[in-house]
């Protein structure tokens, strides 16, 4: 802790001084929480922060009296405090919000500074009170872009009216706020708000004997604070092109061997510290495909995609596997590879995921740069697993893995696959889907450390057909 302190004293008759104090200390203290769910809308949440005692030294200098000037020594400890909150969604555009804190600010009863100038030491009653803070709030999201946020808090002074000071005029506080957060992309955002603090009037009835101790009183105060954020400017940095939505995934044949990616796709990677697997546009077997390499790597390509599964819920591709990755198996941590990976992610109210779900998403997102989507659907080439297998993604679950094919059958040769996306994330989230967010290809060996190669044909959404 830095800690300065200054007051006015009287060096003489209508001569008066400012005495400065600074120090600092170091102390140790803690903090513990917990987090309990009981349901998946609500979730309450408390924590302790423990009293921390500090021995602070420093010095004390006196303008206008340099033979005051020496060493200074306070002892002080701050307050613990214990939460409590909770959050409720109500539904998939209200969640409600709430608060109360108890702080411990009655352990300080005084502020005792002890000089090696020869002067006695000077003792400041403050006989501070325990206060609460009660706080209530909600967020509305308005749509997939805005969310308008709103609270009203009410927050005790640990001040009373006998020994209040000039030094710290404080009076309880009416906490009133509003604020918003507009999502600029899936890896920006943009928050700001306003609070407006009411505060009565506060006496101060304390006389030093000169005019800088005597007569102060806090007006009526209002602070209005403003903030705006951009947050992971990085990310946004990291993708300067701009991202184009199609309603329809563009196809790998439209381009030429040796090109850049067709319009709309875009690599993406798992984070700055893994090795990215390499793709690009080949001629295989008279048509333009992707080939993607990949040697202890992974990352994928993918084109921002908005379909309406209940009316397109087809999904029709082309993959050929050369050979399998001997050490991979999707149902066990650590050897998650797959040679080929089809990758559907949706959009939906990230609110409903789980206490773990969130940890995870944030997680991926310090440590990648992206946001995890609502949901993702991964179609693989398992080595053992059988076809229609639906595996969890160990670390989290909102990534299921459909096994698309298994074993070494068939090897080398192109597969056509075709998959009722509708059905099959019902059947692997236990929900209706909303609308798509992306596809994707992935071929990682990031897990193993193998060698592996495979090529990719085009990718499209189709209707089913009439019965």
């Amino acid at each position: 802790i830095d800690a300065e302190l200054s007051r006015a004293v009287v060096l003489g008759a209508n001569v008066e001084g400012v005495a400065v104090v600074k120090g600092d200390d170091t102390s140790w203290g803690f903090n513990a929480g917990a987090m309990y769910q009981p349901t998946p809308d609500t979730r309450l949440g408390v924590s302790y922060r423990s009293s921390i005692k500090y021995n602070i030294s420093g010095t004390v200098s006196v303008t206008g009296a340099p033979v005051l000037n020496g060493d200074a020594n306070v002892d002080i400890k701050m307050p613990d405090t214990f939460s409590i909150a909770l959050n409720h969604r109500l539904d998939s555009k209200w969640t409600l919000l709430g608060d109360v804190t108890r702080t411990g600010w009655s352990k300080i009863k005084d502020l005792t500074i002890v000089t090696s100038n020869g002067q006695p030491p000077d003792v400041t009653q403050e006989n501070f009170k325990n206060t609460w803070r009660v706080g209530v709030g909600a967020v509305h999201r308005y749509d997939d872009a805005w969310s308008i946020k709103m609270g009203l808090a009410f927050d005790q002074t640990p001040v009373n009216d006998t020994d209040r000071t000039a030094r710290l005029p404080d009076n309880n506080r009416l906490w009133l706020s509003v604020g918003g957060q507009y999502k600029l992309s899936k890896d920006g955002t943009l928050d700001f708000g306003l609070a407006h603090l009411f505060i009565k009037d506060a006496p101060i009835n304390q006389n030093g004997g000169s005019a800088a101790a005597n007569g102060w009183r806090m007006a009526r105060t209002h602070a209005i604070a403003a903030l705006a954020l951009l947050s992971g400017c990085a990310m946004i940095e990291r993708s300067p092109e701009r991202v184009v939505v199609m309603t329809s995934v563009t196809q790998f044949s439209s381009g030429e061997p040796g090109e850049t990616l067709p319009p709309g796709w875009r690599a993406w990677t798992v984070g700055k510290y893994k090795k990215a697997t390499e793709y690009s546009l080949v001629k295989e077997d008279g048509r333009t495909v992707i080939l993607a390499s990949a040697n202890g790597s992974a990352s994928g390509l993918s084109q921002d995609v908005r379909v309406d599964t209940r009316e397109f819920p087809l999904l029709s591709w082309r993959w050929k596997v050369p050979e399998l990755i001997a050490g991979a198996d999707n149902t066990r941590r650590n050897r998650e590879d797959s040679p080929v990976r089809m990758i559907v992610t949706f959009q939906g109210d990230t609110s409903k995921w789980s206490f773990e779900d969130r940890l995870f998403a944030s997680q991926m997102k310090m440590l990648t740069g992206y946001e995890m989507p609502y949901a993702t659907l991964m179609y693989i080439w398992e080595n053992r697993a059988p076809v229609s297998t639906i595996i969890t993604n160990q670390h989290t679950t909102r990534v299921k893995m459909i096994v698309a094919e298994s074993g070494n059958d068939r090897l080398g040769e192109w597969r056509e696959e075709v998959r009722n996306v509708h059905e099959d994330y019902k059947r692997a989230f236990g929900e209706e889907p909303p609308m798509t967010r992306s596809v994707g290809i992935m071929t990682d060996t990031d897990n193993t450390g193998e060698k592996v190669h495979a090529y990719y044909g085009d990718i499209s959404f189709q209707r089913a057909a009439r019965p």
